[in-house]
């Protein structure tokens, strides 16, 4: 099998043939006898040639790195895990050239460095200005390997997925092959297509340490890996670029030829990070499409409908709000107008150079009609480019302009293909049926506008819809300081709520008394107020400036008015947004202040017309726990559910790192449940609208237990055992360092949406009834480990919340020293280390204490990277275990060669795919630390 596998894929095997050639210092033949051979075979040629143009610049550093490359091996490992034990090995004995090479290269080493300009080698010290470039250009050459065993292995998951008799679920292919062998019905085929979709929603988190000028030539390296025909001087110019450009700061033009040094990217810089990926995307949409119509075609399903689209991009860049205050209305306005040009420019790119119809048109010269729609097409996309070139406040309104736009489109490229086809039948052109060359000319011609239709089905004039953020805190404070702007809000109530605000501070004004009253309180007002169109009026007929002058002269805080602005942008453009995320919701009134915001905006809420979702996102242990009692509350609410209905969906996002940060490693247990619970719940009995699932960072999947594929089918799994019988979208969130991984080269993102699209189609079926789930394995008792499984994670969650202690808790007690512990355990790092990483245009932390759990998790995750100890993925875990194994029962039959039971973590990583990509998260996160060394150099 492997050996199939690695001679179906012989255009990579010649790249790396040539780069091995081309490389004096490598051996020209190396056994590749595992995929793990064949990376690693990557790894090196990169390598070496990264060196090789180090060298050109920096000899003496290259050396260094050439040695210490030698050193970074399993011989070199166990070479120095030998000296640090005072035993030095038997290198003579060793079997290994490298083993031998190590003690040399160790030398060769301390003399490259010896080299290098004023190195005080006594001192075991660099001057700062070359130890810096030696660390920079080290991490280069860590990050181009890492880019090159990326690309090796899609290749190898490619050319297995290719092998019939290994039944990954990647490809379209064997996807359809497996409704034919069940001989499904073509309704049934066409139900589970519909969830045959990859609905990714790219981030700017400050989980990419990387400037943007590095990740523009980063993404073009990737592109050269993956391309077989890269010349070795074309990958060595790339190369040079990567060698030349800076990692960690970002060269801006200060106007007159003036250029300034940037360590944080400003809102800008990250929509154009967007726009590289989304760049990588608008490639690759069309090949997954072509092979879902081929595979539907091949197994007898020619009448089966294929959707539209199975990628539908989102992105939330400028849209996330919630604690950057530096996303203002403007850079919302900004990111819309950069994606409109963006996309309308790729558009008139693929109709003006498409060399097939250019060549179609000549020979229609006569008739002319294809080639005059194509001019007023490309006469459209200019004038949809000028439509938002206003970069003041008042940007122009879409809400119906767009979509119009949209369908002139299609309809002058369904135009183009009938005048192509026409002319080609003879019969307005006056001439004999045409030639085989030309008939094949004229079908490419129409695919070639087919693969148009499919990029503007899922890109429009937005390119990716925007996702919006905002904090349920700053929503209700937004909401409750316009309404009493506007004098909405009741002067006096009765409550017994705002009669004990009232005595407790007598000064409170109506705004803190509201925001104090009950759910069931706040949530009346806002569904009187959302039928009010009269207070809608009022504030819809203000410009931006007379609004923005009306809420500071009423002394509103700066979070009502950036929000109130931005709402205003969404509901100008609603064809351009997706999702209004409302972060860290704890109640439905939450929800509806969201929406009450957005139509006094002007936006079309519970309405014909309505697009955008408002998404509750469940963050805390509780707030999941009731996550479908305020789906419930929602969902029978007659505004919200009208405009469920209007929209279509229900969209539920379940949080993943907050969540670990409140409440450890075992929250995954809390989130599945969640969401299987939100699945189970019976929607017809609701209205007539989907239940959609977006994951925020991925399941443990997404974090190194599994494949991120894979997280359709461990939801549905999920959801099936709480007798769930519909089946839901799942979207998820990309951050950062993953966006590169998935979408850095076309056909890593050839392969992403297909292979996703594919599984979660696979999950939808299986949900349905349509095909059987696999059969419990003999050895193991799944409903017993499903139960022990969640034991273990609700032990594991309370074991952290235990250990981390309480800030509310008293003075003196257990709960509050061990906070305090933490809090100081967290103080002696360095924090300007963490800064200079986080290159986002967020600010540092968003806590308003000294408390590092009190911010937000990737702050506090970067800390705990640091140390080298993990907070949140570990603690915990351990007693969890400890306690997991004491009193658990021994399940399942013997495997071979071991008497008894087994073992209860053995049993249930068996039975439990959840568990099973749990503990290989851990096994992740613990062989990239260090715990000794972290302790031994601690503050």
């Amino acid at each position: 099998r492997l050996a199939a596998t690695y001679s179906s894929v012989r255009p990579i095997h010649l790249r790396v043939h040539h780069l091995r050639r081309s490389l004096s210092s490598r051996p020209t033949t190396m056994p590749i006898t595992t995929p793990e051979d064949y990376s690693m075979v990557y790894h090196d040629c990169i390598g070496d040639l990264f060196i090789d143009v180090v060298r050109e610049s920096d000899p003496s550093v290259a050396d260094v790195l050439r040695h210490k490359r030698a050193i970074c091996t399993h011989a070199g490992q166990r070479f120095l895990h030998s000296r640090d034990e005072g035993s030095a090995p038997a290198v003579a004995g060793h079997n290994s050239v490298m083993d031998a090479e190590v003690p040399h290269a160790i030398e060769g080493m301390l003399k490259s460095v010896a080299r290098l300009p004023t190195a005080d080698v006594s001192a075991s010290i660099l001057p700062t200005e070359q130890a810096v470039r030696l660390a920079e250009l080290d991490a280069k050459l860590v990050d181009v390997q890492r880019r090159a065993r990326k690309t090796a292995s899609i290749t190898v998951s490619a050319a297995v997925a290719s092998i019939s008799r290994v039944r990954m679920g990647d490809t379209f292919n064997e996807l359809v092959e497996r409704y034919c062998r069940a001989n499904l019905p073509r309704e049934q085929v066409a139900e589970a297509l519909q969830y045959a979709f990859t609905w990714p929603s790219l981030t700017t988190h400050p989980t990419n340490p990387l400037s943007f000028q590095y990740t523009e030539v980063a993404t073009r390296l990737d592109a050269a890996i993956a391309n077989p025909n890269t010349s070795e001087a074309g990958m060595k110019a790339l190369l040079r670029r990567i060698r030349d450009t800076p990692m960690h700061e970002d060269v801006v033009s200060g106007g007159a030829d003036a250029t300034t040094l940037v360590e944080k990217k400003t809102p800008e810089l990250e929509v154009q990070e967007l726009l590289l990926f989304l760049d990588v995307i608008y490639t690759a949409l069309v090949r997954p499409q072509r092979r879902l119509r081929e595979a539907l075609d091949r197994f007898g399903y020619h009448d089966v409908a294929c959707p539209a689209t199975v990628c539908a991009p989102c992105v939330w860049g400028a849209g996330d709000g919630d604690g950057n205050p530096n996303m203002t209305q403007q850079s919302l306005e900004f990111q819309l107008r950069m994606f409109r040009r963006r996309v309308c420019a790729r558009y008139i790119d693929d109709l003006e150079s498409d060399k097939v119809l250019n060549e179609v048109f000549a020979q229609d010269a006569a008739d002319g009609r294809a080639e005059a729609a194509r001019g007023q097409l490309v006469g459209l996309l200019h004038e949809a480019m000028s439509a938002l070139n206003d970069n003041g406040s008042g940007a122009v309104c879409e809400s119906h302009d767009a979509a119009e736009r949209v369908n002139a489109i299609r309809e002058l490229i369904n135009r183009m293909k009938h005048y192509i086809n026409s002319c080609g039948a003879g019969d307005t052109a006056g001439r004999a049926a045409t030639s085989d060359v030309d008939k094949i000319a004229r079908q490419t011609a129409l695919d070639h506008l087919d693969d148009f239709l499919v990029r503007l089905e899922t890109c429009g004039l937005h390119f990716a819809r925007t996702d919006v953020r905002h904090n349920s805190v700053d929503i209700m404070d937004a909401i409750a300081g316009i309404l009493d702007t506007f004098g909405a809000l009741p002067a006096k109530r009765n409550s017994d709520t705002e009669k004990n605000v009232a005595t407790a501070s007598p000064t409170a004004s109506c705004v803190d008394i509201f925001l104090r009253s009950s759910e069931a309180e706040q949530a009346a007002l806002f569904r009187d107020l959302l039928n009010n169109d009269e207070l809608v009026s009022a504030i819809t007929r203000l410009s931006d400036a007379e609004l923005k002058a009306k809420l500071l002269a009423n002394g509103r805080p700066e979070v009502v008015a950036r929000v109130f602005m931005r709402m205003r942008v969404v509901a100008r453009h609603p064809m351009a947004f997706e999702k209004l995320i409302i972060a860290e919701t704890r109640t439905a009134a939450q929800a509806l202040a969201a929406l009450l915001l957005l139509r006094l905006a002007g936006g079309v809420v519970a309405a014909r017309g309505a697009t955008v979702s408002i998404v509750p996102l469940f963050e805390s242990r509780e707030d999941l726990a009731a996550a479908p009692r305020t789906f419930h509350t929602l969902a029978t609410d007659p505004v919200f559910k009208a405009h469920l209905e209007h929209t279509g969906r229900f969209i539920a996002m379940i949080a993943k790192s907050d969540t670990t940060r409140l409440s450890g490693a075992g929250v995954i247990g809390r989130q599945e449940d969640t969401v299987a619970e939100l699945m189970a719940m019976n929607r017809s009995s609701y209205g007539k609208f989907a239940m959609h699932i977006f994951v925020g960072g991925g399941d443990d999947q997404m974090r190194g237990g599994g494949r991120i594929v894979e997280t359709a089918h461990v939801l549905s799994l999920a959801a099936r055992r709480m007798e769930a019988k519909y089946p839901a979208r799942f979207a998820m969130t990309i951050q950062g360092m993953q966006m590169q991984l998935i979408f850095g080269a076309p056909n890593l993102a050839e392969h992403f949406i297909e292979a996703f699209a594919s599984q979660q189609s696979l999950a939808a079926a299986r949900l349905s009834g349509f095909l059987t789930y696999r059969p419990t394995p003999q050895l193991v008792n799944r409903s017993a480990a499903i139960a022990e499984v969640k034991v273990f994670f609700n032990d594991a969650m309370d074991w952290y919340e235990r250990l981390v202690g309480d800030p509310k808790a008293p003075e003196g007690s257990v709960a509050r020293r061990r906070r305090d512990t933490v809090v100081d355990y967290f103080s002696h790092f360095p924090a300007s280390i963490i800064t200079s990483g986080n290159k986002s245009s967020r600010p540092m932390a968003r806590k308003k204490t000294n408390d590092p759990l009190q911010g937000r998790a990737i702050s506090l995750d970067q800390l705990s990277k640091h140390d080298g100890a993990y907070i949140t993925a570990t603690l915990g875990v351990n007693l969890a275990l400890q306690r997991f194994n004491a009193t658990t029962m021994f399940f399942g039959s013997p495997e071979p060669g071991i008497e008894g039971p087994m073992r209860p973590v053995r049993h249930c990583y068996l039975a439990n795919k959840t568990f099973r990509d749990f503990v290989r998260m851990q096994a992740v996160v613990l062989a990239q630390k260090d715990y000794v060394t972290a302790w031994k150099y601690r503050g």
